[in-house]
């Protein structure tokens, strides 16, 4: 009888259902070192993909007004998002929305998000700096998406290099 119980407890135990699921719909940076779930904050709406290659638009654009000359597509944002990583690993970004949202059916516009970035350590002192404005979009698979980007950086730009 007793063997019966401790056979049936490890049998049972094998089929418990699980209690730590993964976020739906995320994957590659779970951990989102860029903070890009704070850009929709208090919109009532998430990114559901925080990989940056679901993150971003096939036909994302990103452009730096104050350097006319840079604008990324999504590969080349991309990259630099790969490489501002590598650089700076112990950053905390962190985005204000200082106008609201105008939210569609299938759009979300937001025209004045200031941004700090800062190290994890020191997050009183920012190291970069800026203002930019965002048009996020939703095709038939009912993710939200960044489709372009406006940045105005306070002096050097975290996102784009300075011109050569």
């Amino acid at each position: 009888m007793i063997a019966l119980t401790v056979l049936c407890g490890l049998f049972c135990s094998v089929f418990k259902p699980r209690e730590d699921f993964d976020p739906p719909g995320t994957t590659g940076y779970i951990d989102d070192p860029f903070n890009f779930a704070g850009i929709l904050e208090g919109s009532g709406e998430e990114f559901l993909k925080l990989d940056w290659y679901e993150l971003f638009d096939d036909e994302f654009e990103y452009v730096n007004i104050r350097l006319a000359n840079i604008v990324y597509d999504k590969s080349a944002f991309i990259n630099r998002l790969f490489l501002q990583q590598e650089i700076y690993p112990d950053v905390k970004v962190k985005w204000v929305n200082k106008e609201g949202f105008l939210i569609t059916v299938n759009t979300i516009t937001i025209r004045h998000v200031l941004y700090t970035v800062a190290d994890k350590a020191d997050p009183d002192t920012p190291l970069f700096s800026g203002s930019c404005g965002f048009v996020i979009v939703r095709h038939d698979d009912r993710i939200w998406r960044i489709l372009s980007w406006t940045d105005e950086p306070d002096g050097v730009s975290f996102f784009s290099p300075a011109p050569e």
